[in-house]
């Protein structure tokens, strides 16, 4: 039987280094190789990060842990080992059209900030469809009924469609994945787990798939995210007779996803040796203390673990305003600006734009090749030679022809350079031979050397390069391109940290609601706060304007 060990980790406490270490000496120890070691992680971004700091710590290639081996996520995992065939799993654009076809209605994919990965989501607003999908989802994670889901969701005071209506959608879904062979990714991992699912429940059935066999050391990363479903995946792959030794890691009160089905007593139920990081790195006494007081509110699960904050300076500050708030940001440090629901932050957006400061919402960082072009077309502004590149980016954006300015570039040059035919143009220097060269006019050479070139940019392009030319005179052009002031849902900002944390206290009426009447959903509320406090490693900015419907934080 393997050896199992838990590692309570606080925010900051280097959970992700422990497991590295664990795992490297284990590696070292029993002498494996890289494919004998299993991470399982339960977002793709989270597989990311710890298959980069091992490879670079093991001497290999990212794609030997990932690719090859068996770090990967839980699905990814069911995926691998049920053999699921080219084509039969819903995803993508594909996915979507599939189901919206099959449902009647218009779906689309969408990035989820809060699991970092693509949902599906109706495109005419049909929130039966949506509603009726997600709650399926929903059943399915916690292994209950359909019933039971809707009435836990009517506990959070949210709109819940009628129980014959979301059975109509989801019969018609299931029938028409068995007609056309067709799995959605919650099917792989219960063929995985060996439950097989109807709208009345879940019943146990043989698991599909063999358990890697190669694997002898398995490390379970954010353990506290699982739900009941990947919960029994995780198991059975700790269950393998040639795992010798299982490291799950996590923060209990960091648990934050429970309407996407988590249950962070899953992670401590596990019979395991435990172990308390010792140390926050992060957070500083102040904001420590004032974490543990919103997570100690919990009226039932919380215990004091006796993690020690960091040891340099912070505070915790109270302002009434988010214009108060934003007229301390200067721009050029890091600041999370974080609130319990996406309304919440429209105020501080548009105080962000008033003052001209660089920011960004964590899930809408500009693309690559916009910031390189911006930043190419700065650059020849301000006398700068340029990589041909980064000039191919630019280009791509230019209007080929203006009314007033008439042609901004050579014909047939954009092509051309989308095109890669003129790689052989290496270096681009603000002079005009160089800029015909490199297939702009004589008028757009005057328009950048005048910096009036992001109103010469295609309609997709020209109100953001607008703003990028703003916050570059402001802060300059690295910070333009990658801002250090970032807004976020506090359930999008899990796993972040800035050097500055405003708090907005709004909140909603229906999360008031679920609130005051479920145990439950109050003392998630107390770890939502938990972990919008806890990601500050110097100052933490709570903004009292919440009025009537406020996250409660201690004083």
């Amino acid at each position: 039987m393997a050896m199992i060990e838990r590692h309570l980790g606080g925010p900051g406490t280097g959970k992700t280094r422990l497991i590295l270490d664990r795992l490297t000496a284990t590696k070292k120890e029993f002498g494996l190789s890289v494919d004998e070691i299993g991470l399982c992680t339960f977002t793709r971004a989270g597989r990311q990060e710890l298959s980069s700091r091992a490879a670079a710590e093991w001497g290999c290639e990212p794609e030997a842990l990932t690719r090859h081996g068996w770090f990967r996520t839980a699905h990814s995992v069911a995926h691998r080992q049920c053999h699921v065939e080219d084509g039969q799993l819903l995803e993508g654009t594909e996915g979507a059209t599939w189901i919206g076809k099959a449902l009647g209605g218009n779906v689309v994919t969408r990035f989820d900030p809060k699991s970092r990965e693509v949902r599906y989501v109706s495109s005419d607003g049909d929130k039966l469809l949506t509603k009726s999908l997600a709650a399926w989802d929903l059943a399915r994670a916690n292994m209950s009924p359909l019933k039971t889901m809707l009435l836990r969701w009517a506990e959070r005071s949210e709109e819940v469609p009628d129980e014959a209506t979301v059975r109509w959608y989801i019969e018609k879904y299931e029938s028409a994945k068995l007609r056309e062979g067709r799995l959605d990714y919650t099917d792989i991992i219960a063929k995985f787990a060996g439950i097989r699912f109807t709208i009345d429940g879940p019943s146990e059935t043989d698991p599909e798939g063999e358990v890697p066999a190669s694997i002898r050391a398995l490390a379970i990363d954010e353990a506290q995210d699982s739900s009941i479903l990947v919960d029994r995946v995780c198991r059975r792959l700790a269950s393998s007779p040639s795992v010798e030794r299982v490291f799950l890691s996590g923060d209990a009160y960091q648990s934050i996803y429970s309407f996407n089905g988590s249950d962070y007593r899953l992670f401590l139920n596990w019979e395991a040796e435990e172990f308390v990081m010792p140390r926050s790195y992060r957070c500083p006494p102040e904001v420590m203390q004032l974490g543990e007081r919103c997570i100690s509110r919990m009226r039932s699960g919380y215990r004091d673990r006796k993690i020690k904050p960091a040891e340099h300076y912070g505070q915790v500050n109270r302002v009434g305003s988010a214009d108060q708030a934003i007229s301390e940001i200067k721009g050029t440090d890091s600041v999370l600006i974080l609130g319990r629901c996406g309304f919440a932050l429209v105020e501080y957006e548009e105080a962000l734009k008033k003052s001209g400061t660089p920011y960004c919402w964590i899930d809408k960082v500009g693309s690559v090749s916009e910031m390189s072009g911006y930043t190419c077309l700065w650059d020849l502004q301000h006398g700068k030679a340029v990589h041909h590149d980064d000039w191919a980016n630019a280009i791509a954006m230019v209007s080929v022809a203006d009314q007033t300015e008439g042609n901004l570039l050579i014909r047939g040059e954009k092509q051309a350079w989308k095109k890669g035919l003129r790689s052989n143009v290496d270096i681009i220097r603000p002079v005009d031979e160089d800029f015909t060269l490199a297939g702009a006019t004589e008028a757009f050479a005057d328009i950048v050397r005048q910096g009036r070139w992001p109103q010469f940019l295609d309609r997709a392009h020209e109100a953001k390069a607008t703003r990028w030319a703003e916050a570059a005179t402001k802060c300059g052009p690295e910070i333009a391109s990658n801002p250090k002031v970032k807004l976020s849902t506090i359930h999008g900002a899990k796993g972040c940290e800035a050097n500055t944390v405003i708090l907005s206290t709004i909140s909603s009426p229906a999360v008031e609601r679920g609130r005051q009447a479920v145990d439950e959903l109050h003392d998630e509320e107390c770890r939502v706060a938990y972990v919008g406090v806890t990601r500050a490693r110097r100052d933490l900015v709570i903004v009292m304007d919440g009025g009537k419907y406020a996250m409660e934080l201690p004083a």
